[in-house]
């Protein structure tokens, strides 16, 4: 079975893009719980580095994804720019 490593950006003291009462972590972390859930209906092992609105730091991350040799990482992220002109 594939082993699949999802990374929630941001959470805790760093909620990511804050803009229009939403914020990057947590929209981060839906985001996941519906990526794992789909993954784990195509067959796949999954993990998140977290669960909840916490920070885990980048090294604690990857020293997971390593020690559970994870065959792919994801690290989720939606980004936000106050200029409506901006995209890409």
């Amino acid at each position: 079975m594939k082993k699949v490593f999802i990374h929630p950006g941001h959470g805790g003291n760093d909620p990511g893009a804050v803009g229009n009462g939403m914020r990057e972590s947590d929209i981060n972390l839906d985001v996941s719980f519906r990526l794992e859930k789909m993954l784990v209906g195509a067959g796949f092992d999954v993990r998140l580095s977290r669960r909840s609105d916490i920070n885990v730091g980048s090294a604690a991350v990857i020293a997971a994804c390593n020690d559970w040799g994870a065959d792919c990482y994801i690290d989720i992220h939606c980004n936000a720019f106050h200029l409506p002109s901006a995209n890409g």
